[in-house]
């Protein structure tokens, strides 16, 4: 199309081309070109819109989240239209909060917000907030200033609105009471194993397996296979390759010296007497009094240490004198850490209050500050110096493999020869993939089966690995499907026969155990007649003790009945054996302590407060206007 355009496109022809192609530019401007979807939306919310641009953006955000959760031979099996609608869902529920939030009144002030952008650790450095640093990350990102802002306000705003209604969920002492007599109920139950092992001596006729091997032919085929060639570009190999001239690791050692300082620490005891965040003045005083008494005695010679041990309310350093290690500054509290930097080594402050207390600071060492030496620095220099080289050329060699693959679609030679590498070649792998090796990758999997590559037998374009490397690929063989002759496969259809009948026999002897203890019949007889043991007792509570699948079952069975006997279950594990169960006792114990008792509170109030806000969630739902555009949602990818 493009030749033949260049071809005609002289005279008149090309005035008309011109022409047809400025009146839209001139209606619409070039605007509407360069930025087509910014005014689509995908859906309308009580008026509000979703644009397609905070879609995509959310939708990418949930699939990069995926891929980093499941890794990448996983993430190429992600049902990408249920990501589509899952991030839907939450983006109309997130404007439905929001506009309740501000329905109620709520607000995010610009110093509120600028408080929660400076607390967070991605944007600071030296302990300290860094514009240059967050404007770097937003760059890096794709942010602008006021874009982030905004969603980070509407977040927050958010966050505040569900939290107070979080808040409303509680756990009644009736509801906790119940709740702890569950939690702490132990079960006492035996198990007896009918392993399927012991049912394996059977004879297979050739009738039967040829009637297994007639009846599944479909799964003994052979799959196809291919073999892949393929190119490889490592970062972490450039970087290796990359030479460094002792005189550039100095010119960046002095350039980054400030980067090597370590700054004073000093090595700091104290002795705490707690106050709680709701004192009164009088206990607030009283607090102060005591540790002022702690202090004179110190200074008549009994050691801070001593004092510490017998005195000191944090429980994590008291019993080691107060110690609390060195510490550097932008670290603990400002008015304690004031203290400590204004002290000669061995002094004690007088009492300092923090939001924990009140303080005794005592300095046991200084480590003035140091500047590590080139020498020290070197190793880490020349790493840094390879791997911003290596991220240049990295960078470049993936555009260039990109393009010559597209360029010469029919062979990987041209690409390897420019770039001065090698192809290299796979195990053969089928559609299901390999175990190990290039083919264990699931993107190469379905690229080296897709209809570009495997069909139309073309290049494929760059394809991600992690880690710093890419490749790219192309069919070298293909062996096709193939049905496997029944002598070829007459073994494991044997051993599969052979363990079908001692899965089913062992299946009917435990149900006939299992009929017999029912009846009555007492648990070791049943069990010596069977020539098999019943396990010693065991004990298990609801999150602790035997496999989970096991306790899952015992917690589900009835209780016995008082007379004595058990009750009892039957089931036959992944593996062929039957097990059977017998529950002895039931015994409810209380929880071990004041601090089992509010986590187990604390856990049921976030379970409530999760439901209650999904609840109310749907009840905002249920009243809203919601219009989704399809149409815009296939469309886009």
């Amino acid at each position: 199309m493009l030749e033949f355009i260049r071809k005609r496109a002289t005279g008149w022809v090309a005035w008309f081309i011109v022409i047809l192609i400025s009146i839209p530019f001139a209606l619409w401007g070039i605007q509407e070109y360069m930025s087509p979807v910014s005014s689509l939306s995908v859906a309308k919310v009580n008026g509000s819109e979703i644009g397609l641009r905070e879609f995509q953006q959310a939708f990418q955000e949930r699939r990069m989240q995926l891929r980093r959760l499941f890794g990448p031979d996983l993430s190429a099996s992600i049902d990408d239209a249920r990501v589509r609608s899952e991030t839907l869902e939450r983006l109309i529920n997130d404007e439905l909060v929001l506009q309740a939030a501000a329905t109620s009144g709520l607000r995010i002030g610009d110093i509120q917000l600028a408080e929660f952008i400076h607390s967070q650790e991605t944007f600071r450095a030296d302990g300290k907030f860094s514009q240059l640093q967050y404007e770097n990350w937003l760059r890096s990102q794709g942010y602008s200033p006021g874009g982030f802002e905004e969603l980070m306000r509407r977040d927050l705003l958010s966050g505040q609105f569900l939290s107070g209604l979080a808040a409303s969920a509680f756990a009644t002492d009736a509801e906790l009471a119940r709740l702890q007599k569950l939690h702490a109920q132990r079960r006492t139950f035996r198990t007896l194993e009918i392993p399927a092992e012991g049912f394996s001596d059977v004879d297979v006729s050739d009738e039967a397996v040829a009637g297994h091997y007639n009846a599944n032919k479909d799964r003994f085929a052979r799959p196809e296979q291919v073999t892949v060639e393929y190119i490889e570009i490592s970062r972490a190999e450039i970087a290796e390759a990359i030479p460094v001239d002792e005189s550039e690791l100095r010119r960046l050692y002095e350039s980054r010296q400030a980067n090597f300082v370590t700054p004073e620490q000093r090595e700091v005891s104290h002795i705490l007497i707690s106050i709680g965040m709701d004192a009164d003045k009088e206990t607030i005083d009283n607090a102060r009094v005591r540790l002022i008494d702690i202090q004179r005695r110190i200074e008549t010679g009994i050691p801070f240490e001593q004092m510490a041990k017998q005195h000191s309310e944090d429980p994590g350093t008291a019993q080691n004198g107060g110690a609390l290690g060195f510490i550097g500054k932008g670290v603990m509290d400002p008015d304690f850490e004031n203290a400590a930097f204004n002290l000669e080594k061995g002094a004690v402050s007088d009492p300092v209050r923090t939001r924990f207390g009140w303080h005794l600071v005592k300095v046991t060492d200084i480590r003035a500050p140091r500047t590590r030496s080139f020498d020290e620095m070197k190793e880490q220099l020349r790493r840094e110096y390879q791997k911003e080289q290596a991220d240049l050329v990295f960078s470049e060699r993936v555009e260039q493999l990109a393009n010559l693959v597209f360029e010469h679609p029919e062979s990987l030679e041209i690409a390897a020869e420019t770039l001065g590498v090698t192809t290299q070649v796979t195990q053969p792998f089928s559609r299901a993939g390999a175990e190990t090796g290039l083919g264990a990758n699931r993107e190469v999997v379905e690229t080296a089966f897709s209809d570009d590559v495997f069909t139309r037998r073309n290049n494929s374009g760059v394809i991600e690995l992690g880690d710093g490397r890419v490749v790219a690929l192309r069919i070298r063989d293909h062996e096709p499907s193939a049905q496997r002759s029944l002598s070829e496969v007459r073994e494991d259809i044997v051993a599969e026969l052979k363990q079908a009948a001692a899965r089913d026999a062992a299946k009917r002897t435990g149900e006939t155990l299992l009929g017999r203890l029912r009846a009555g019949e007492p648990l070791h007889a049943v069990g010596a007649d069977a020539g098999l043991s019943w396990s010693e007792p065991q004990t298990a509570k609801r999150r602790e003790g035997a496999d989970p699948r096991t306790r899952s079952i015992v917690f589900r069975m009835p209780r016995p009945n008082g007379n004595d006997r058990p009750t009892f279950h039957g089931h036959q594990l992944p593996n062929g054996d039957f097990q059977i169960l017998a529950l002895e006792s039931v015994s409810e114990e209380a929880l071990d302590g004041a601090e089992d008792s509010q986590a187990l509170r604390q856990a049921f109030e976030d379970a409530k407060a999760a439901a209650l806000t999904a609840e109310y969630v749907h009840a905002l739902r249920s009243d809203a206007q919601i219009t989704i555009n399809q149409e815009t949602l296939d469309d886009r990818p």
